[in-house]
């Protein structure tokens, strides 16, 4: 069963068990940006091989290489 996370605002719904590489060939985030785990203790740049699980609703977006977060 999968879980629905947010990447870039727009909800997908993955498997529990997935890699960096796995988000971004989801949701077609572009090889030259980075993906950014936002989480309440800081952001988290997601890399490509990181095996993670996911929790409902977590939320991703994808940024130029070497920017962190926004405002």
């Amino acid at each position: 069963m999968g879980r629905t996370v947010y990447i870039n605002g727009k909800p997908y719904v993955v498997p529990v068990h997935v890699t960096g590489e796995d988000l971004r060939r989801i949701a077609d985030v572009p090889g030259e940006r980075q993906l950014v785990h936002i989480r309440p203790e800081g952001n988290v740049i997601v890399p490509k091989g990181h095996a993670m699980t996911v929790d409902e609703g977590e939320q991703f977006i994808d940024l130029p290489q070497g920017v962190f977060g926004w405002e």
